[in-house]
């Protein structure tokens, strides 16, 4: 049997929890308060922090979530879930030393590669001029 999943709402539509079924269709682990519903619907994304998406108290239109907190609520709950720092990680002296030993190579490739195409440049200016000499080339 595939297992069943509800969201348990409130008189007023609103979200407070995700409860499995049992074979009879009751709430696993979950009893029910006077009011209390289930309602056949995925549960709300619950917003963790200023600048993420979801709901900071869904309510059940029933036929979607939709956000039940005031402008007061909200800005109220903005102040106590501020979104969190991102700092970008410093490198290890490891992962430093890898990049500068890797800067070095590209440029010994970079000058390796220059060194080549002036080599070939003068073989082909020594064969005709070796060639020339001979009177092989037509001026």
């Amino acid at each position: 049997m595939k297992d069943l999943y509800r969201c348990v709402v409130d008189a007023a539509g609103n979200y407070k929890t995700f409860v499995l079924l049992d074979k009879a269709g009751q709430p696993q682990y979950y009893q029910l308060a006077a009011g209390e519903r289930l309602v056949d619907a995925s549960p709300p994304a619950i917003r963790p922090h200023v600048g993420a998406a979801g709901f900071i108290r869904p309510r059940w239109t029933g036929s979607a979530w939709a956000e039940a907190a005031t402008a007061a609520e909200t800005e109220q709950w903005e102040q106590a879930n501020p979104a969190p720092e991102i700092t970008a990680p410093q490198p290890t002296p490891e992962q430093q030393q890898l990049a500068a030993l890797t800067f070095k190579q590209a440029q010994q490739d970079a000058t390796i590669a220059q060194l080549q195409q002036a080599n070939a440049a003068l073989m082909l200016q020594l064969a005709q001029t070796q060639a020339a000499g001979r009177g092989e080339i037509d001026a």
